[in-house]
């Protein structure tokens, strides 16, 4: 566990009982289906429900209509093997809001709204991701360098994401 795996534009890194990933391309069936392989193998060896860490670039187009089924069949299956689902788009507010309708419908429709949150930002996404936290959740600062690994792998700017969490950046934007 920790290790990034990815997939065509796709990254991801399961730690504890939080499942991190980063989508950098669109989310298409074969990308989809991909992840959740990788969140039911998960899901096997997680000692409880899982959290999810969604954070979605800019460059990501929402799901097509083969993704979208997949997403649905796919959460139905999963059910109550998933505790939380944080969603970050990272762009501008019409992305955000894009996506933010996206998921809330996705999420409303399986009738799991209550546990999907979509954030502004990075750091406010693992704010809601350590809120709802297990003895088994990495700590902030884990999840920030596992996010950063996975943008590495993906020839991303991390840059993207913010400050570093505990940096004196991220802590001269509290002030």
């Amino acid at each position: 566990m920790g290790a990034v795996q990815t997939n065509d534009g796709v990254a991801i890194v399961t730690r504890g009982d939080l499942l991190c990933t980063v989508w950098r391309d669109s989310a298409r069936f074969h990308r989809t289906k991909w992840l959740f392989d990788v969140v039911d193998e998960h899901v096997m060896r997680s000692p409880g429900p899982l959290a999810v860490l969604m954070i979605v670039l800019s460059t990501a187009e929402p799901p097509d209509g083969p993704a979208r089924a997949e997403n649905t069949a796919r959460l139905r299956k999963l059910g109550h093997a998933i505790r939380r689902v944080v969603t970050v788009p990272v762009g501008d507010a019409f992305f955000l809001n894009v996506v933010r309708t996206v998921m809330r419908t996705m999420f409303l429709i399986q009738g799991q709204g209550r546990i999907h949150f979509v954030c502004g930002t990075v750091s406010e996404g693992i704010d809601r991701v350590i809120e709802g936290a297990s003895r088994h959740t990495p700590t902030p600062l884990q999840i920030d360098v596992d996010l950063r690994a996975m943008c590495d792998a993906l020839d991303v700017s991390s840059a993207q994401l913010g400050a570093r969490r505990g940096s004196p950046e991220a802590a001269a934007s509290v002030r």
